[in-house]
């Protein structure tokens, strides 16, 4: 149908005719779903693939379907060793921070050195093999650290088979 004929129909107080070479079905799982009435189109991305892959990833962290509840500790490994606390470096560049939620202080390096250029810096620690890898991360920045516990309140951190520092728990 023409638009001049679309027009006449509503000068004369007659609905339109549809287009029917354009249709959108509800049916649609990944895409935008548009809707028309007259003059006003809705765009509505349906997210149910989304909401899927969510639930899934959340399962997978929690560890269903691997013989029970596992909650992922970012602060500590399945060992119990844990740097969520105060501590004291060897190397005299004073203390090193970190909370249960991850978020620490003084643990990112660069070039052998502390680092902080300011703004959240971000701890992880995990098993990895004998030993613990500590992920720190400051945007942009990220470097990843060896650490040996000796006891729950002595770790060697190392990076790149060197020593740098010594950590005692403080508190």
């Amino acid at each position: 149908m023409s638009t001049r004929a679309r027009s006449a129909e509503r000068e004369r107080g007659q609905r339109p005719g549809r287009d029917s070479s354009v249709r959108a079905t509800r049916s649609t799982i990944n895409g935008p779903l548009v809707t028309g009435d007259h003059n006003k189109v809705t765009v509505k991305t349906v997210k149910r693939r989304r909401a899927a892959l969510t639930v899934a990833m959340i399962l997978a962290v929690a560890g269903v379907g691997t013989g029970g509840w596992k909650v992922y500790d970012a602060a500590a490994g399945s060992s119990g060793y844990s740097l969520v606390g105060t501590w004291a470096a060897s190397d005299g560049s004073g203390t090193k921070a970190m909370d249960a939620n991850g978020r620490c202080t003084g643990f990112y390096y660069a070039n052998g050195v502390p680092l902080d250029i300011g703004g959240p810096m971000y701890c992880s620690l995990s098993e990895h093999g004998d030993s613990y890898l500590l992920t720190v991360t400051q945007q942009p920045n990220e470097s990843s650290y060896r650490v040996e516990f000796t006891s729950a309140d002595h770790a060697v951190v190392s990076a790149g088979g060197r020593r740098l520092y010594e950590l005692d728990r403080a508190s």
